[in-house]
């Protein structure tokens, strides 16, 4: 025992992929929050249950459960969410990094081919929700799932298909937008130990049998148990097809703003490219040729679907395409580059291009994170200012009155913004606390300690409110009414 720790300490790999970690995540240390944090923070355990059950997050439930018995301080939680994501990356590079070492011989690009299939640009918005240590946690069991998977494409031992199985649940308790990257890695290691159709076909089915199963478990549970407005309700196929097609087009071009427009869809052209070009010029028949062409359509047909799949079992009006649920997307360059190192001699030029993209693939990321993530902590400081203010006048009308603020109508005015000005905002990524109704019922909680009901707007206010233009916070922004906090959102 004693050597193998000792050995994990002097490993220079883990210690690299600990570095890249914490340089690109390292951040996070300080608390931040999610407009969503506000509430996950402050709700109890039935709270609890009836947000997280009915996506088929359970492992979220059992770390819930172990929170409030031990009556957890909103900074411990963060801390300890916030390790177990650092953790669970590292170790998951790590078991990628061993996952592939044997099948690329290059020595830099065994260790940088990890880093941009799973600390991909999508990645960061799996750090940046207070349960981020359950999703990246669904991360680690998806990497343990492709190992066992590729141990049972490569000795046909049935203890390895169970293991798999185990793995992709856990996978699908924590976070179902990152159960794809688990078929992204497993698509190169279907080719490589396809030998001919028949294997082909069969690795095809166990994979997906691996990947569909654990869902549909997962599926069938919610259904069964809970009426989730994700999950029931009306599908109309067409039109969620539809939708799909559309939000997949602007993910493909934009990656939501967090890489320059079309950088990452060049940067997977460039590859293909040099995929294409590596096939052409081997000296092999034609037949053999046009099946290796058709391997890089099936990795990036594979790819999309994988990453697609779990929108379409949703309820047509909850698609929702943002980073964390299209997280396996982001890996294509990476996946695509494993495979072009697993497969072909890469000549010198080829080779600086592919190793010079990939670095500066990773500076532009980086880049990118800084901004994002400096922005956040700027939006929550904005928010708890404007908290703060509330919180102030609703301390003096109380002393003045005598009454007590019990209850919260929200109200919205013309010129309603979902962040604050100058700021880097995508999706649901620093979206200021002020923009959802439900999210400032929460963050009063989060910071006063009072429980205000949520109720119903008066109609009189509503239109005095909607003839102002905010553009910073005032006062008048915010009327006591007896036992009523009337708010504008602005």
């Amino acid at each position: 025992m004693k050597e193998k720790i000792k050995e994990l300490l002097t490993n220079q790999n883990l210690w690299f992929f600990t570095l890249i970690t914490v340089l690109f995540f390292g951040i996070l240390l300080r608390m931040e929050f999610a407009i969503d944090s506000y509430a996950t923070l402050t709700f109890s355990m039935e709270e609890l249950i009836s947000q997280f059950a009915p996506l088929g997050r359970f492992v979220i439930l059992w770390v819930g459960g172990i929170i409030h018995l031990f009556n957890l301080k909103s900074e411990t939680i963060y801390m300890l969410s916030y390790l177990v994501a650092i953790l669970c990356m590292i170790i998951s590079l790590y078991k990628l990094y061993q996952m592939i070492k044997i099948d690329v011989q290059n020595p830099i690009a065994k260790k940088i081919i990890p880093i941009l299939i799973l600390l991909n640009a999508f990645s960061i918005e799996l750090f940046l929700f207070i349960e981020k240590g359950v999703m990246l946690f669904g991360v680690c069991m998806c990497v343990f799932a492709a190992s066992d998977i590729k141990k049972w494409l490569e000795t046909k031992k049935k203890r390895y298909l169970l293991t798999t199985f185990i793995f992709m649940l856990l996978a699908n308790f924590s976070y179902q937008g990152v159960v794809g990257i688990f078929v992204a890695i497993s698509l190169v290691y279907i080719l490589k130990y396809a030998k001919n159709m028949k294997q082909f076909i069969v690795n095809n089915v166990v994979v997906a049998l691996s990947y569909g199963i654990p869902a549909i478990i997962d599926y069938v549970l919610v259904r069964l148990i809970y009426s989730s407005g994700r999950v029931s309700g009306n599908i109309n196929l067409a039109e969620s097809v539809r939708k799909v097609i559309v939000n997949t087009q602007d993910m493909i071009t934009s990656t939501y703003g967090i890489l320059p427009k079309y950088f990452l869809m060049i940067a997977i052209l460039i590859v293909i490219i040099l995929l294409v070009y590596a096939i052409l010029k081997q000296k092999v028949e034609r037949k053999t040729k046009i099946i290796d062409l058709l391997k890089i359509i099936y990795i990036l047909a594979g790819v999309m679907v994988a990453t697609v799949a779990p929108q379409l079992m949703q309820n047509t009006d909850a698609i929702w395409f943002v980073a964390r649920s299209t997280y396996t997307y982001a890996s294509l360059f990476g996946i695509l580059v494993l495979y072009l190192c697993m497969n072909y001699k890469i000549n010198p030029i080829s080779q600086g291009i592919m190793m010079v993209l990939s670095i500066v693939l990773l500076i532009v990321q980086f880049a990118r994170f800084n901004v994002i993530l400096t922005d956040r902590y700027k939006v929550n400081a904005m928010d708890y200012e404007i908290t703060r203010k509330i919180m102030q006048q609703m301390d003096e009308y109380e002393k003045q009155t005598g009454n007590q603020i019990t209850k919260v109508a929200i109200y919205e005015d013309n010129s309603l913004q979902f962040t604050y000005y100058g700021i880097f905002s995508t999706g649901d990524t620093n979206l200021k606390a002020y923009y959802k109704d439900w999210s400032i019922q929460y963050i009063i909680r989060y910071y006063s300690g009072k429980y205000l009901e949520l109720v119903d707007q008066d109609t009189n206010m509503a239109q005095a409110f909607k003839e102002q233009d905010w553009t910073s916070f005032k006062e008048e922004q915010v009327i006591f009414e007896g036992d009523t906090l009337h708010i504008c959102r602005y």
